[in-house]
């Protein structure tokens, strides 16, 4: 059970969903970021909320040590229809067991490469419509159902300047590859024009890999009442504990791993890349800050960004870093800017809680069982 003080804040009405199934969510114990955060915590969503029987199962150790046949066992006598959602990439010992009804969830990739999949899972709209476009090209007949991301702030901390009105001290960015000019805008631009301000710029996966390999024992337990802790462990650890060490944040172009895969000269691969990246790259880190009430700039290029933002007022966006140091200047002199992209980054994530994604996941659990949703 999760420790004292520390249950999560889950006020969504119960449901009884008009079918019942077995749910395992596959996942890699070296897998870190969305792809955990992703396969773990709706798992403890969808028994406290729908009382639907979920497990999490981490691959390497099934496989590994040939224990994935008392799985099976287990699938082969349930009266139960059993439902593997392989997360981000097949494990394939898993993968094998022909009784289960078999997911895999593409995350933000167009991969369908892998065979023998009963349905495939995207976390946004335009995702779908490229891989509905794959299958059809391949003469395939595989449904797809969207999943959004959903924020991991499930304590519903805040951050720690719970004032908006105090002056920008800290200027936060996270991510795994901040693009260097970028970087070196920002501090030139504070140097210059926001002395009292600093920036702050955190590498995504360390704190991140820290947080959840404390807890990585919970998931070869494949005990439900274990998961909780590696779910604070990633929320305090990285998405919300980062977002609560500064008053205003970025979120910026982390194409640069997308490029990369392309020589210097070969100008055509590097866009291709970049468009790939603006297309697929997910909103998890710009959502999990506007779960905890920072007024963060986000990336206007990323296709995802753009659905997340859409229908909305949000004051705080930008393209260019000439946009960018714009909106940052009108934000640290602007105490009511800040205040609003607080208030209109709640909304939004509040649309994106893990309740709502557990009664999606509840949806895809009754279609693929079989059963009324």
């Amino acid at each position: 059970l999760p420790p004292q003080g520390m249950e999560p804040q889950l006020q969504c009405e119960m449901h009884k969903p008009n079918c019942t199934a077995a749910v395992y969510f596959v996942v890699r114990k070296l897998q870190f970021g969305s792809a955990q955060h992703r396969g773990i915590q709706p798992a403890f969503a969808l028994q406290q909320q729908f009382g639907i029987q979920s497990h999490v199962l981490d691959c390497s150790y099934y496989c590994g040590r040939d224990k994935w046949k008392r799985i099976n066992e287990r699938v082969t006598q349930s009266a139960k229809k059993s439902i593997f959602i392989h997360n981000d990439v097949p494990c394939e010992c898993l993968h094998n067991i022909q009784k289960a009804f078999h997911i895999l969830d593409l995350m933000d990739t167009l991969d369908i490469t892998p065979k023998g999949f009963d349905m495939y899972i995207v976390a946004t709209e335009s995702i779908k419509v490229a891989v509905q476009q794959r299958i059809t090209t391949k003469g395939l007949r595989i449904p797809v159902e969207v999943v959004p991301y959903h924020h991991s702030n499930l304590l519903g901390r805040k951050h720690e300047h719970g004032e908006l009105s105090r002056a920008v001290d800290t200027v936060l960015y996270v991510g795994s590859k901040p693009s260097p000019g970028m970087v070196a805008s920002v501090r030139k631009f504070l140097a210059h024009k926001h002395r009292q301000t600093r920036f702050l710029v955190i590498g995504g996966n360390t704190r991140r890999n820290q947080a959840i390999g404390l807890h990585r024992d919970a998931i070869i337990k494949s005990n439900i009442s274990t998961m909780w802790p590696l779910s604070v462990a990633y929320s305090d650890g990285f998405a919300v504990d980062m977002s609560t060490k500064g008053n205003l944040a970025i979120m910026w172009d982390q194409c640069s791993q997308y490029v990369q895969k392309c020589s210097s000269t070969d100008s055509s691969c590097r866009q291709v890349q970049e468009q790939k990246c603006l297309s697929l790259k997910d909103d998890s880190r710009l959502l999990n800050h506007l779960a905890c009430g920072l007024p963060t700039v986000a990336y206007g290029k990323y296709q995802s960004s753009k659905d997340l933002l859409m229908n909305t007022s949000y004051p705080l966006v930008a393209s260019t870093t000439a946009e960018l140091l714009l909106v940052l200047d009108n934000a640290i002199l602007n105490a009511t800017l800040r205040v609003s992209a607080s208030e209109i980054g709640l909304d939004i994530a509040r649309a994106r809680d893990i309740c709502s994604t557990a009664a999606i996941y509840a949806k895809v659990v009754c279609i693929s069982s079989g059963g009324r949703h």
